[in-house]
């Protein structure tokens, strides 16, 4: 029993063919691979420029974050200030009271 058998080298035609399909199955190979390298370098760029916008929010974030601390701690000293002087005013009230209380003898 004899299995089907091509020869495909019985006809000069058969070869071109055969051939130029080898040649395009390069071609396509080469295309796709060009395509990838294409399409990798496009994701970098994404992630490259996302990764810059990120920076860029991060930077604006921080120096906001840096504002904020600052009218924080101008709060607090402003905050200890007006203390020292409430002090300052109390101390001075008592020291007129006790004055007033020394000027004046309800005995």
């Amino acid at each position: 029993m004899q299995l089907c058998q091509i020869d495909l080298m019985s006809n000069p035609l058969e070869k071109g063919a055969l051939a130029l399909l080898i040649v395009l199955l390069f071609i396509a190979i080469i295309w796709l691979n060009n395509e990838r390298k294409s399409s990798s370098k496009k994701y970098l760029d994404r992630i490259k420029e996302k990764e810059k916008e990120t920076n860029d929010v991060r930077e604006k974030m921080e120096k906001d974050i840096e504002k904020v601390r600052e009218k924080l701690e101008k709060s607090d000293n402003q905050k200890l200030e007006m203390t020292h002087r409430v002090v300052e005013l109390s101390v001075e009230l008592l020291a007129a009271i006790k004055r007033f209380n020394n000027g004046t003898n309800f005995k």
